[in-house]
């Protein structure tokens, strides 16, 4: 069976024990990603999140004022000229998803 160890740090790890007894990292790891409360570029963050979470990092937002739900900028969510030069619609179906899994994880008010 394979042994655990917490080691502690800034983010902190767990390290597992491989056959030989040498500890070895299971590469996960948690990412900070600090945000302004509002009018970021989804592409920016949307692609990203998506990225190391489907990779299974833990991933954790930072905004300005704590509690606070990120928001992009709407002028990218909707074409800033007639529909134009906003953010692609892949990238503004994973900010759907990023804003509902923050949403998620922030539980009732």
């Amino acid at each position: 069976m394979a042994r655990l160890r917490w080691e502690p740090g800034p983010v902190g790890r767990l390290i597992k024990a491989g056959r030989s007894g040498r500890l070895c990292d299971d590469g996960l790891v948690r990412v900070l990603i600090p945000l302004p409360d509002a009018d970021f570029d989804v592409t920016e963050v949307a692609v990203p999140w998506r990225l190391l979470s489907e990779a299974g990092h833990d991933i954790v937002f930072a905004t300005e004022q704590a509690g606070t739900v990120p928001a992009g900028d709407p002028r990218l969510l909707t074409g800033v000229l007639f529909g134009q030069l906003g953010a692609e619609p892949g990238s503004r179906a994973r900010y759907a998803e990023l804003t509902c899994n923050i949403e998620c994880r922030k539980g009732p008010h």
